[in-house]
């Protein structure tokens, strides 16, 4: 709280205030294609919306129905969302004419067994094949339906001449917000986690869980705020004790490469192969950099053929992602600007926190609390801990949003609002009543509707689907998404005619880079 004061005065000046101005956002969001029955669609990536590979900012991530929306870098929140909006209305209309829609939801729809996830499919470029290659060895590895658990990634960065001044350089006020991070994620969980139950068809039969059964096809837990972010959601059990400190760019990155040199038995005994066919990248603990399942990215814009760790090395952070974040179903981008609004808040209050050098006990520490969050966080006698020492959660979480909402008065003074304020406010009331929160929420709505989980979540997309179809688009926006859609065919198409090399030897020197 003391650096927080401190530097508050510094960002209370006019040249502070301009900076923050100037921040920096974008969203990526994932959402599954649906059949009008709530079932996964098993339909190729719809050319009416153009290349998963080349388009911009319509593509897909693990499965070949998960589209993922990726906004433009903007200033201003409202029109960060504006984008989504406009983004998901352009895709609701095509998806109309091949009868399907979105699921709203982080956890899936009605989902069969494994083989029935058809995986991204990027072509037969080589940097396409690679792709397609690094989520069939995820699938192996992690499994398929673990893969499309969907949520939102939120990214942020600060002008650097002011983390310059403050910090040094960006990269360490970075890594400082970063090892803040690690030690609060606990927190926007609690807050805006919307999966405390989940479709039966998810879990494969067998999968230990101590969930209950709210009816013949749901799976609950009373107090839970987000499962896609505990061990039955996105996670991966052999990372559960890997260690990347985040004290230093080096010693992240060198982290980094430790684990995508070190072979891990499991994956040994898999195996590089089967039926002729490569199946895996490596046998190594993470075969990419975006294998590692953390709350919070360091991230820098690649170059041309450039690796994600080599260009943090080459030019350190420039921005950070956010990735602990749930689909908000009751929301139709799956996000609002309140929250955004929230994020940027806690974020600031991240870098202008104290920031000790983080640990390997805390590590531990740190996932222990997200679990016991996941598990209970809306529960009364929540409890967590703090350099070995128990905390009452909901105290602790009080005490964070007072820092929270000093950065938001730096927020709102440089952009002359009261909005950065009101959306700390709202989550202090979420504290102070748990009912409020969109997991709660949820469980509340199943109980009032006598519905099931796929069936309620079934309702709010044909709901969504309404609201994103009656959303008016100008021409020119109009014009604009037609056009990316055929530049983008075109790119793709002219890559395919491309001369390839050996798929192997391509594979091997991609590896061999790192």
């Amino acid at each position: 709280m003391a650096r927080l004061q401190r530097i508050h005065h510094t960002l209370s000046d006019q040249s502070g205030q301009a900076a923050l101005r100037n921040i920096r956002r974008g969203i990526e969001k994932e959402s599954l294609r649906m059949t009008p029955e709530g079932a996964l669609a098993r339909t190729r990536h719809p050319s009416s919306i153009g290349s998963a590979l080349t388009h911009p900012r319509i593509t897909t991530d693990f499965a070949e129905p998960q589209i993922e929306f990726i906004s433009g870098v903007h200033r201003g929140v409202q029109d960060c969302i504006d984008e989504l909006l406009d983004l998901h209305a352009f895709v609701y209309r095509k998806l109309k004419a091949q009868a399907e829609l979105l699921w709203t939801s982080s956890m899936p729809c009605l989902i069969g067994g494994e083989e029935d996830i058809p995986l991204a499919d990027y072509g037969n470029t080589n940097e396409g094949r690679l792709k397609h290659l690094y989520r069939m060895s995820l699938a192996l590895r992690y499994g398929a339906k673990m893969q499309t658990v969907s949520g939102i990634h939120y990214n942020l960065s600060f002008p650097s001449d002011v983390l310059s001044e403050l910090f040094g350089s960006p990269t360490s006020a970075y890594m400082h917000l970063i090892r803040n991070v690690n030690r609060y994620a606990w927190l926007p969980i609690l807050l805006f986690g919307a999966s405390p139950a989940l479709c039966h068809t998810y879990l494969a039969e067998g999968v230990a869980h101590k969930l209950k059964h709210w009816d013949g096809g749901t799976l609950y837990r009373r107090f839970a705020t987000s499962l896609r972010m505990g061990p039955l959601g996105y996670t991966g059990r052999s990372q559960r004790k890997l260690y990347i400190t985040c004290n230093s760019l080096q010693g992240y990155t060198q982290g980094l490469l430790k684990a995508m040199k070190t072979p891990y038995a499991p994956f040994s005994a898999l195996g590089l192969n089967a039926d002729g066919q490569r199946h895996q990248m490596s046998v190594n603990l993470l075969q990419f950099e975006a294998e590692y399942y953390s709350n919070i990215r360091p991230k820098r814009v690649p170059e041309a053929d450039e690796r994600a760790v080599e260009a943090l090395m080459r030019g350190g952070v420039e921005y950070v992602e956010l990735r602990c974040v749930d689909l908000n179903p009751f929301d139709p981008v799956g996000i609002s600007a309140e929250q955004v609004r929230f994020f940027d808040s806690f974020l600031l209050a991240c870098l202008l926190m104290d920031s000790a050098d983080d640990t390997r006990d805390e590590a531990h520490e740190n996932r222990r609390n997200q679990w016991r969050v996941v598990r209970s966080g809306r529960s009364p006698r929540l409890a967590l801990n703090s350099a070995g020492e128990s905390r009452n959660g909901r105290a602790w979480a009080l005490e964070l949003l007072e820092s929270c909402e000093l950065a938001a008065q730096l927020l709102d003074a440089a952009n002359d609002s009261h909005q950065y304020g009101a959306a700390v406010s709202a989550q202090v009331e979420k504290i102070k009543n748990p009912d409020r929160t969109p997991s709660a929420r949820l469980l509340i709505e199943l109980e009032r509707s006598k519905q099931s989980f796929f069936r309620y979540s079934k309702d709010l997309a044909i709901e969504t689907q309404t609201l994103m179809l009656a959303r008016e688009l100008s021409a020119e926006r109009l014009n604009q998404f037609e056009a990316e859609v055929q530049t983008s065919l075109k790119q793709a198409e002219r890559l395919e005619q491309e001369p390839q090399s050996d798929f192997d030897e391509f594979v091997g020197h991609w590896l061999a880079r790192v």
